[in-house]
């Protein structure tokens, strides 16, 4: 499962650094929840003193009957960069 999650989550974060140009790394992914909403989860870290852009992707095979929910958490450290990266994209709209 996290073979499969690794490939998502690769071209999900590869092809959105693409888009607004900007070099990304990342760790491999890990299971936060399983069997229950990725909501809860959040809900229960202690976040209150952290500020992070949390990115939640729902991906669905209907054929095979697959269904996951890919989170990506940008530390407020960097979420100027990112969100400096998309203002300046949709600005070249």
């Amino acid at each position: 499962m996290l073979d499969v999650t690794n490939i998502l989550s690769g071209a999900c974060i590869s092809g959105l650094a693409k888009q607004v140009a900007i070099q990304v790394s990342y760790d491999a992914p890990s299971i936060l929840v399983h069997r229950e909403e990725s909501t809860n989860a959040l809900d229960e870290l202690n976040l209150n003193e952290h500020l992070a852009m949390v990115l939640e992707i729902r991906f669905e095979v209907q054929a095979h009957q697959f269904s996951c929910d890919l989170l990506i958490c940008i530390t407020e450290r960097t979420a100027g960069v990112v969100v400096r990266a998309i203002d300046r994209l949709l600005y070249e709209l």
